[in-house]
């Protein structure tokens, strides 16, 4: 594949590709002599994964140095989403270690909660115990679920009056909020 392919196939990959993108998909055909597919995939896996923007300028500068070893590297000890697959400093780990995005874990989970009462982990099927700790949202739907299920409508939900944090109203046992510790009644 020539240079002007290699440009047409990132043009076509990646919408609105960086200039600094087609000089260092140029730069390195000519300085590395890398096969054309490989480098396309591997510049395409880079600017496809958002990265933030500084992460992404450090990968550049290993490209222009034709590092690629130290290229691998940075890729390599970077968190992914396991979901959106995605590169992120900003991830949510389950008690199995897997990460998510926030938004991804969420709309998986709601997802879910429209099947079955149960929360679990979308990569390994581990139970989820702490759901409540990556969004109330979560424990809301999770107990208004169980509710449908044993055809129960003693269960109510209540609001922590200090953080909005839900809990089961019928338990008579005075609760300490999970989240701001203060006691609920």
């Amino acid at each position: 594949m020539e240079y002007s392919e290699l440009l047409q196939r990132i043009q076509e990959d990646i919408k609105n590709p960086p200039k600094t993108l087609l000089f260092i998909a140029g730069y390195l055909q000519i300085k590395t002599l890398l096969d054309s597919d490989f480098l396309f995939e591997m510049l395409s896996n880079i600017y496809s994964s958002g990265f933030e923007p500084q992460y992404l300028r450090l990968i550049e500068s290993h490209l222009m140095n034709c590092n690629l070893a130290e290229v691998k590297n940075l890729l390599s000890t970077q968190d992914r989403c396991l979901l959106c697959k995605k590169i992120s400093g900003d991830l949510v780990y389950l008690e199995c270690i897997h990460s998510f995005h926030r938004e991804c874990l969420l709309d998986f989970f709601f997802s879910e909660l429209e099947k079955t009462i149960s929360i679990s982990c979308p990569t390994c099927n581990l139970d989820i115990q702490n759901f409540q700790v990556i969004d109330p949202r979560i424990q809301v739907l999770y107990l208004e679920k169980i509710k449908q299920k044993l055809g129960n409508s003693k269960i109510n939900i209540i609001f922590c009056q200090s953080c909005g944090e839900p809990f089961d109203s019928d338990s008579q046992v005075p609760q300490n909020c999970y989240t701001c510790k203060k006691l609920i009644r």
